[in-house]
């Protein structure tokens, strides 16, 4: 019995473990940029210390949809722009050169692995889930200051076309 129960243990981990394994290859990045930013910087005492976050990207302008509603789904491309010094190193800085609605049959024409990001909007603007960005006490002492244009997001764009911060770079 107890032979039994220690093998339905292992077998629940093993899966468990596969399981988390194929998670995290959907969301393999393809592509590591740069991307300017428009910062806000407020303090929670519950959530702790944060960046909201803007990116020119999630404008409206430049997009096929004068007016779109909330929640409407957006494909945008991104290409690199040229490179940028940052730090003493330079870095590839993208930018939206494209903007279209997309619906869950087109996401196939608008491939991640060409540059096409995936976002939604929201309060007006295209927002692709790293308008906000958490850090520790130590963290927002070297950030202390930052204004807008005079740093980046590092970002990385998954095969889901998916954003997601990778660190902050000034």
């Amino acid at each position: 019995m107890n032979r039994r129960w220690l093998m339905a243990v292992l077998a629940a981990q093993a899966v468990f473990f596969i399981g988390w394994a194929v998670q995290e290859e959907s969301h393999r990045v393809d592509k590591t940029f740069l991307l300017a930013t428009e910062p806000f910087d407020p303090r929670d005492p519950f959530a702790g210390q944060y960046m909201d976050l803007r990116y020119p990207a999630g404008d409206l302008d430049g997009s096929d949809v004068q007016a779109p509603v909330e929640g409407t789904r957006f494909a945008v491309k991104l290409e690199n722009a040229g490179d940028t010094l940052v730090a003493g190193k330079s870095w590839p800085l993208w930018q939206a050169v494209t903007k279209t609605v997309v619906t869950r049959d087109d996401d196939g024409l608008y491939p991640a692995a060409d540059g096409w990001a995936r976002g939604e909007v929201s309060a007006g603007r295209i927002r692709f889930g790293i308008e906000r960005y958490y850090f520790s006490e130590v963290r927002g002492q070297s950030l202390a200051g930052l204004r807008s244009g005079r740093f980046f997001v590092l970002a990385a764009l998954g095969s889901d076309g998916k954003l997601r911060i990778k660190d902050l770079i000034h």
